[in-house]
């Protein structure tokens, strides 16, 4: 089995810097590490940038059923629901003036690369940004990624909800993992999973699953700070890789009826459940 290693004189708190979106876990997971290692640096990436950065690629698909999952988002309460759920509805109280914050056009800006190199971080955490260049990943330290589905099984987006949708329930949680060239590739360095209830939908899920995983991340960037090492798994070539243009309106209406009919939905989820 692998290691992941670092070098840092002992008693140092663990310096980390921070790739992130501008969504409530993201503020949670700020608020979450600094209460127990010391933040160098945040870097934001908005999903106004992100958005910005697929039109101007002219990746106009993704960008209509990024939009689309965003208005249906609002609209039936889904963001609201993970605002409260995670009690913070932006950034402004994790980005302090004590943590250096930046907020580039996108995550492979040459800025970023630069800014990490400056602020010499021992690791580097990355949750809900885009694909990350070669150049950001071998500025500065190595990258642990928060991929808020079960690799190999789930890789891209929507992760949670397919995993409901093919009555996977064992299948939903959190994956932290290096981040590598390959998406949602790199080694495999714990899996969370959070207590699933006959009544939850994909959104439920999805904040349990996120919230569970920063839990989970605390706990290795401890095992890591006292260490110096943690362990990785390789990854296998099982799984399907997901996009939220896979999960369209005839998806969603599906899965609503597939959800109010099927009489079968009830013993698979608590097999499903015996057998996690």
């Amino acid at each position: 089995m692998d290691k992941l290693e670092i070098n840092k004189q002992d008693g140092d708190l663990l310096k980390i810097a921070v790739l992130c979106g501008d969504s409530a876990q993201h503020a949670y997971l700020i608020e979450q590490l600094s209460q127990y290692f010391s933040i160098v640096g945040v870097v934001i990436e908005t999903d106004n940038a992100q958005m910005k950065k697929l039109w101007g690629k002219k990746r106009y698909r993704l960008w209509l059923y990024r939009h689309y999952h965003s208005i249906k988002r609002k609209w039936n309460g889904d963001a609201l629901a993970r605002r409260k759920f995670f009690q913070e509805s932006n950034l402004s109280k994790a980005s302090t003036e004590e943590i250096p914050t930046l907020m580039p056009e996108c995550v492979n800006a040459p800025i970023v690369a630069t800014t990490l190199r400056e602020w010499q971080a021992d690791i580097i955490i990355s949750s809900g940004v885009m694909f990350i260049g070669k150049k950001v990943r071998n500025a500065s330290a190595p990258i642990i990624n928060l991929h808020t589905g079960v690799l190999p099984y789930y890789k891209g987006n929507q992760c949670i909800f397919f995993a409901m949708y093919n009555n996977e329930f064992d299948k939903i949680g959190t994956t932290l993992h290096l981040v590598t060239d390959k998406l949602d590739g790199g080694d495999v360095i714990s899996i969370a999973k959070p207590e699933v209830l006959a009544n939850d939908n994909d959104e439920a899920l999805y904040a349990k699953s996120a919230k569970s995983g920063i839990s989970r991340l605390i706990e290795v960037l401890n095992v890591l700070n006292s260490q110096g090492q943690i362990e990785l798994s390789k990854q296998d070539d099982a799984g399907k890789m997901y996009s939220h243009m896979d999960r369209t309106p005839w998806v969603d209406m599906k899965y609503y009826f597939k959800k109010k009919f099927d009489i079968n939905k009830s013993s698979l989820f608590n097999s499903a459940i015996r057998d996690n």
